[in-house]
């Protein structure tokens, strides 16, 4: 993976403030701004800008109260809202942030400030996969309060700390120990994603718990794409390369081009092109990832689906197939090839459905293996 030193790192603050409707009237909602601006600043890693600190504001975007909750009993009965602060000492607010229930995090009057998410569990995906899944821990946690000698990297100033956790009972654990933050993707109807840092471990660990839960939350954005002129005409010359085969040097452009303007998708997937023609089937999905985080096009769901097939991950295939058919329903190899992976699976009606639409979109394929001739 490119681009994992803290030299391409950034600080960016924020500073700016929002507008919202509120009945017929317009008011000014930047007094969560204010409040994050004065103790969090954010930073860039690869193509994400991520919160250097643990969320703490009180009130919803719209400004609402969040509810604070210290009694155990009725913590534990909550579906709907709130925080606290770790074993309900306000002390601990400013050095550890607040802990919210997954019912904050998800309310639709928005708990991250404007222009901001609360991360997604494909955001921390985003993240674990750009650093490494065998060392992204050690690199986001903080260099101090962890309980044990195992302290963090802290190369990028993510400032992971051990902020602990309080169960579903409403009991606090883990403070020193471990960090869990909340994403803001369901799993079913009573739990939710998290991601946690270890003291003993250097990995982001993954975990599905009870929405009653209160964890730490982190806010996340996409970098945009800053039209810089000089990663456009990298870009070119890794198209070039490209198409002369020079699939290495191809990969060494468009990686340029990335360093320039990190949230520039169409390097992404060049770069995903190349290694994918290069056999590296790994890190040509990495790259497509990336590309489709950025902007969902049916070219990069396409060769992404190609790839999962190299690796016999039919049913991703098939997943993948389909949303670039949803994004363009006009492309006979998407069918032809969703139908090849339809037949693995031995669901050789969905297969045929799919090869006679793709022969109707494109004669063409007729060429081509007709694998019901197989059956």
């Amino acid at each position: 993976m490119e681009n994992k030193n803290e030299n391409n790192s950034s600080i960016i603050p924020i500073g700016s403030t929002g507008l919202v409707r509120v009945g017929n009237t317009l008011a000014v909602t930047n007094k969560i701004l204010t409040e994050l601006s004065k103790r969090v600043q954010y930073i860039r890693i690869g193509c994400q800008e991520w919160a250097s600190a643990n969320l703490l504001v009180k009130e919803f975007r719209n400004g609402d109260p969040i509810p604070m909750i210290n009694s155990n009993e009725e913590w534990s009965k909550l579906k709907t809202p709130a925080y606290c602060h770790y074993n309900n000492d306000r002390e601990n607010e400013e050095k550890y942030g607040l802990l919210y229930n997954w019912y904050a995090v998800n309310d639709f009057r928005e708990l991250a400030p404007k222009n901001w998410e609360i991360a997604s569990e494909i955001d921390w995906s985003i993240l674990n996969h750009f650093l490494g899944l065998s060392e992204a821990g050690k690199i986001l946690k903080s260099k101090s309060i962890w309980e044990t000698k195992s302290k963090g990297l802290d190369s990028f100033k993510f400032n992971g700390i051990p902020s602990g956790y309080r169960d579903y009972n409403g009991e606090f654990d883990y403070l020193g120990v471990n960090g869990y933050f909340w994403t803001k993707t369901e799993n079913d109807e009573k739990t939710a994603w998290a991601r946690g840092l270890n003291a003993s471990k250097d990995t982001i660990g993954v975990y599905d718990y009870e929405k009653e839960g209160g964890m730490a939350v982190r806010c996340v954005r996409k970098v945009m794409n800053n039209n810089n002129e000089m990663s456009y005409s990298l870009l070119e010359k890794a198209k070039d390369l490209w198409n002369k085969k020079d699939y290495i040097n191809s990969i060494k452009m468009a990686t340029q081009a990335i360093e320039l303007n990190p949230g520039y998708q169409e390097a992404y997937y060049q770069r995903g092109l190349s290694y994918q023609y290069s056999d590296n089937q790994q890190e040509a999905i990495f790259n497509y990832n990336l590309s489709i985080y950025l902007n969902e096009t049916y070219e990069a769901f396409y060769n992404r689906a190609f790839c999962k097939q190299r690796l016999w991950d039919f049913s991703g295939a098939i997943e993948d197939y389909t949303k670039s058919i949803l994004l363009n329903p006009n492309i006979g190899g998407s069918y032809y090839n969703r139908g090849r992976a339809k037949f693995e699976f031995k669901d050789y009606e969905g297969a045929r459905s799919d090869y006679n639409t793709a022969i109707q979109l494109d004669e063409n394929l007729k060429r081509l293996t007709n694998y019901l001739d197989l059956i």
